[in-house]
C-alpha cells in the first residue's frame, strides 16, 4: 500500500513539473504569445531551443490536440483563468492535458495495483490537483500584485507632486 502511494505520488510531482516548466518557459511572452496562437496569425516558438526538446515537443503536441478545443471556444472562462494565474496554456490544452494526465495515471494505477477503485481514485485526483495549482498561482499572482499596488501609487503621487 505504501508503494503505491508512492508510485502515485511521483506520478502528481511528475506531472506537476511538467506544468510548471511549460509555465516557467513561456512566461515572458505570454501575452503576446497567447494573441498569437488565438488569432493563428504566427506560430510562435523560441528559436534557441533545440527541436529534440522533449518539452517542445510536448508542447506541440499538446497544441495540435486542443486545436478544435480553442477554435470552437469551448473553455473562454478556462482561458480566462489561466491568464490570471500567469500560465501561458489555453483552455483546450489545460482540458487536454488533464485528460491524457487523467488517462496515464488511471491506466498506470491499474496496471500496478489491478484495482479499479485505486485507478478511478488517482485520475480523478489528477484535475483536482491540477486545479489547486491554478488557484494557487493565481493567489500568488493577486497577492503580488496587491503588495506592489500600494508603492506604485505612493510613487506615482510623489511624481505627480513634483
Amino acid at each position: 500500500m505504501i508503494f503505491l502511494a508512492a508510485i502515485l505520488v511521483a506520478f502528481f510531482a511528475f506531472f506537476t513539473v511538467i506544468f510548471l516548466i511549460i509555465a516557467l518557459k513561456n512566461k515572458r511572452a505570454l501575452d503576446l504569445n497567447y494573441r498569437m496562437r488565438r488569432h493563428n496569425a504566427v506560430n510562435v516558438q523560441k528559436k534557441e531551443a533545440t527541436v529534440d526538446d522533449l518539452i517542445i515537443k510536448a508542447y506541440k503536441f499538446l497544441q495540435k490536440i486542443s486545436k478544435p478545443l480553442v477554435e470552437k471556444n469551448l473553455a473562454q472562462s478556462l482561458e480566462y483563468r489561466m491568464r490570471q494565474a500567469g500560465l501561458p496554456l489555453l483552455g483546450g490544452e489545460y482540458i487536454v492535458l488533464n485528460i491524457l494526465a487523467m488517462a496515464l495515471v488511471g491506466f498506470l494505477t491499474w496496471f500496478i495495483t489491478f484495482n479499479y477503485i485505486f485507478s478511478i481514485t488517482g485520475a480523478v485526483l489528477v484535475p483536482l490537483i491540477f486545479w489547486l495549482i491554478v488557484l494557487m498561482l493565481k493567489n500568488r499572482r493577486l497577492n503580488s500584485f496587491t503588495e506592489q499596488l500600494g508603492t506604485s501609487l505612493i510613487t506615482i503621487s510623489n511624481a505627480l507632486r513634483a
